[in-house]
């Protein structure tokens, strides 16, 4: 902090501020606001929300004093006009910490208040705020080491690699750290260029896909110097980041300087604003607003190549990367960052590991890269991929009971889904796992896909309504995946039975006329474990004959009134209990009858078609099906017994019913035979069977894959600025009062 005179005197001036108009010409007055030493702390506590607001209606000229003396003390800073001595050094701290805390308002309700053409105008002060921070970042003596000298200031993509804050791409190494002084200022610019690009937040999320954020339209063309050598230094800053200090040593994490964590923070967040930003195609050029046309003035004026306006240069960066060790250097930082919750819950010291709070961005950059570096994905499934596959489901099993991590939850499915559609990764799941999750977590002697497939067992059996959302995505993961699983283990077995159990009840199928898809998803993982792996699928066998009345149940389907619904509650809620006490796979439970049939099952059974709402082996297009179309709104659709007809006669019911008839008589007079036989035994005894010739000929292996459109991209736009709002509470940037984009959301 600030001395306490320091402080006085600051929110004097502030009042003054407040109160009076204080003129261009009171230099005085001027040099004092800008030369106090006050700390990012000592703003944010003493220029308060309402004080911001109260300048942009009652005394907008003493704010436009400030921004523009601020503007000026940057230019001159970075551009080296004025040699930065301590005053100097201060005034451009201070203008900083200024910016940092009324850009934000100055874009809440811009039209009302000017502030379009304010920053927007003759001369744009948008485009002068972007050239200064990010002219300093690399600006020797405030924020790289003095002795350096930049040889260019206009290239937008020219790289000094004595200029880099770390090493990693480009250079393994950049020679000395610089002082904590500095990492500070970098920290203070990167939090000033976060508000800057802010203006998102102030928009109602319907409407984003109408417009063009022009801050981030700058930031990610090439118009701004130095944007070439801001990606690679926020990018090294990932890679090069050390969360468990010298030598790995019990708590030396903590020894570690708490500006470079935070500085890693807003690097993150800036990178992944930048690398989702989505330039305008010519349909939204031609509506753009007064300051986006500014802004695309600007940058055709300074373009380099062909075509710039609609082209991201960070996104172009990231998938320019092409270099194997390149990526090895990122995957090694993202599993540096995103284990430290596991390690620190592993570890017999209590604490004695520090936690990085920085996992959802990680995850956030992880999808980014998979999803438009197509070369990374490749490195990354041939590399190992199943070894992310134990923090993303400690982050998914840490984070389930929030709603407000739903958004997070989501792109991990979506990272999931990318990684399933490819065999390799699905095959390499068979590894054997000998970690121990520091989450609730049935014992169990398996596989990495066994700990996938128990984890959505897990979100699903909470009965979180805010994630049904996700359902089908966590089943699409397992239906790719079960193909090529060459075991599974009893706990695995039961969490599948689970899902059948709880989407086939009929409350469920018919509270939506998109439930039912969930079932059809669930019967394929069931098929496809048994076509391709009967032997390896004998205890999920074991629990389909067991559960055999659920099966007739909904091969009988009829659309009446729900007289048995509290009795299938309660049946269903008592299962639950039953299931959620875990069976470990070393003590195979003792005396399990099946017991005689009390219905028996039907002699003939329909061999009906997969669901048909899949991406095809040959089209990889998406099919849609007759019950997708022309749905009416939940509220106002009841269930017909049309409806209901156009869907249960495609259920791929063959396979588990088949089960049941070829293998239910032989385990029935095996039981009565042997009363007290254990469930090995009769394990032994279905493996021993060979239903070649009855099952269905396996279909072809069906792969369903993510599709990115417009609706996706807004909504994981949304999710990124959600959590950005969320990580930077303290000294909040983002001042709730007036942020629209998550009013859709919350209302």
């Amino acid at each position: 902090m600030g001395n306490t005179d320091s402080r006085t005197i600051f929110r004097d001036q502030i009042q003054h501020l407040l109160n009076e108009n204080i003129p261009d010409s009171e230099t005085e007055f001027w040099d004092m606001f800008f030369t106090l030493p006050v700390t990012s702390e000592d703003v944010f506590a003493m220029v308060l929300s309402d004080d911001v607001r109260k300048l942009i209606d009652d005394k907008p000229n003493n704010l436009y004093h400030i921004i523009e003396y601020s503007l000026i003390f940057m230019d001159e800073a970075w551009q080296q006009v004025e040699e930065l001595n301590s005053n100097r050094m201060i005034a451009v701290n201070n203008a900083v910490r200024f910016l940092t805390r009324i850009v934000p308002f100055t874009l809440e309700n811009q039209e009302r208040t000017g502030f379009y053409e304010f920053w927007w105008g003759e001369n744009p002060r948008a485009f002068r705020l972007l050239k200064a921070c990010v002219g300093l970042m690399f600006t020797p003596l405030y924020s790289v080491v003095a002795s350096l000298q930049r040889t260019s200031i206009d290239n937008f993509n020219q790289v000094e690699l004595a200029l880099l804050w770390k090493g990693g791409l480009l250079t393994p190494n950049i020679g000395e750290d610089v002082s904590t002084q500095m990492w500070d200022n970098r920290y203070e610019l990167l939090r000033l260029l976060l508000a800057c690009i802010g203006e998102n937040m102030y928009e109602e999320m319907s409407k984003m896909s109408e417009r063009v954020n022009p801050w981030l339209w700058l930031l990610c063309s090439q118009a701004i110097p130095f944007s070439a050598q801001l990606f690679y230094s926020i990018v090294n800053i990932l890679i090069s980041y050390d969360p468990y200090g010298m030598w790995n040593l019990p708590y030396a994490s903590y020894w570690s300087s708490a500006v470079k964590e935070r500085a890693l923070q807003s690097s993150l967040d800036i990178l992944v604003l930048m690398l989702e930003f989505v330039p305008p195609n010519d349909e939204r050029l031609n509506k753009l607003k007064p300051h986006e046309l500014r802004a695309k003035q600007l940058i055709e004026t300074r373009q380099v190549t062909q075509g710039a306006l609609f082209r991201n240069e960070m996104q172009l960066r990231l998938r320019d990367i092409s270099k194997d060790e390149d990526f090895q250097k990122i995957i090694t930082g993202f599993n540096k960052i995103v284990t430290t919750g596991i390690v620190a819950q592993n570890t017999y010291l209590p604490s004695s590991q520090k936690i990085v709070p920085c996992t959802e961005e990680i995850l956030i950059l992880l999808w980014l890269l998979i999803e438009s570096n197509e070369k990374f994905y490749n490195y990354l499934i041939k590399s190992n991929a199943k070894e992310l596959i134990v923090p993303i489901i400690y982050c998914i099993l840490e984070k389930m009971e929030s709603v407000s991590h739903y958004g997070l939850l989501c792109i991990i499915t979506n990272i999931l889904i990318k990684l399933s559609e490819n065999r390799k990764f699905s095959v390499s799941l068979n590894a054997k796992y000998s970690g121990n999750l520091p989450v609730s977590f049935p014992n169990f002697n398996g596989t990495y896909a066994d700990v996938l497939i128990i984890t959505v067992g897990k979100i699903i059996q909470a009965g979180n309504q805010a994630l049904e959302g996700i359902y089908p995505s966590l089943l699409i993961i397992i239906t790719n995946i079960s193909p090529y699983l060459k075991s599974l283990s009893v706990v695995s077995s039961q969490t599948i039975m689970r899902f059948f159990e709880t989407f086939s009840l009929q409350r469920w199928l018919l509270a939506s006329p998109t439930n039912h898809y969930l079932i059809f998803y669930v019967l394929e993982i069931i098929a496809n474990l048994i076509q391709y792996q009967w032997q390896a699928s004998s205890y999920l066998i074991l629990y389909i004959i067991r559960k055999k009345d659920l099966f007739v149940k909904l091969n009988k389907l009829k659309l009446e009134e729900e007289e048995n619904n509290k009795e299938e509650t309660k049946k269903s809620e008592e299962s639950k209990k039953s299931e959620e006490a875990g069976v470990e796979e070393e003590k195979i439970p003792e005396n399990r009858i099946i017991g005689l049939l009390s219905e028996r099952v039907e002699e003939k059974v329909v061999n009906s078609s997969i669901l048909q709402s899949h991406v095809s082996a040959e089209s990889d297009e998406i099919e849609n099906t007759n019950t997708a179309q022309n749905l009416p709104s939940e509220e106002d659709w009841k269930p017909s017994q049309q409806w209901l007809a156009s869907w249960k006669k495609k259920l791929p019911m063959a396979v588990p019913m088949i089960c049941i008839q070829e293998l239910l008589p032989e385990l029935e007079s095996y039981t009565l035979k042997n009363p007290k036989c254990q469930d090995k035994e009769l394990i032994d005894l279905i493996q021993e069977e060979v239903l070649v010739g009855i099952l269905p000929v396996p279909h072809p292996i069906v792969t369903r894959k993510y599709l990115n459109n417009p609706i996706t991209r807004l909504w994981l736009s949304c999710s990124i600025w959600g959590i950005i709002y969320l990580k930077n509470q303290y000294m909040p940037l983002y001042d709730p009062k007036n942020i629209k984009m998550f009013s859709v959301q919350f209302e």
